[in-house]
């Protein structure tokens, strides 16, 4: 969650970075000796500028403080809960082995509607240069000749 967290802030600074950069950039583009051209119009790129500033400002950063609040509010509430276990098992709401069961059961649940899934519709991995991966093995092709690696072994046809 702390990841999250920082890749939302670190996305708001590159907006505002690229933001004011297009603002600030257009406008100073005609004095600098070189430039970069992006291919717009300048009064686009101010635009966009404009926009990205704010959005990345006013909109992302808010947002990551109102989550952040939130996480360290949730993280306090944890600890008090974990506090609470340890001191006095009385006084908690969900006894210990109920939550384990749920969870191990939620697990179990998940795991086996992932498993009957994969058994029902299989996987298969495609690949534009001629691979093709799935259970009955890997077959690699390249123009007239072939490789295939599976439960019968290995099985190689030059078309050469």
């Amino acid at each position: 969650m702390i990841g999250l967290l920082f890749a939302l802030y670190a996305i708001s600074v590159g907006f505002i970075l690229g933001g004011v950069g297009s603002f600030f950039g257009t406008i100073v583009s005609p004095f600098l000796p070189y430039s970069i051209n992006v291919g717009m119009h300048p009064i686009t790129s101010i635009s966009f500028g404009i926009g990205l500033t704010s959005l990345g400002g006013v909109l992302i950063m808010i947002g990551s403080f109102y989550l952040t609040k939130l996480l360290y509010q949730g993280t306090i509430k944890y600890l008090r809960w974990n506090i609470n276990i340890i001191k006095d098992r009385g006084d908690c709401k969900w006894p210990l082995k109920k939550l384990v069961l749920i969870l191990i059961s939620i697990v179990l649940i998940s795991f086996g509607v992932g498993l009957l899934s994969l058994n029902r519709y299989g996987f298969s991995i495609y690949d534009s240069q001629g691979i093709h991966i799935d259970f009955n093995g890997i077959d690699i092709r390249d123009g007239d000749s072939s490789v295939n690696i599976g439960s019968r072994g290995i099985h190689v046809v030059d078309g050469g």
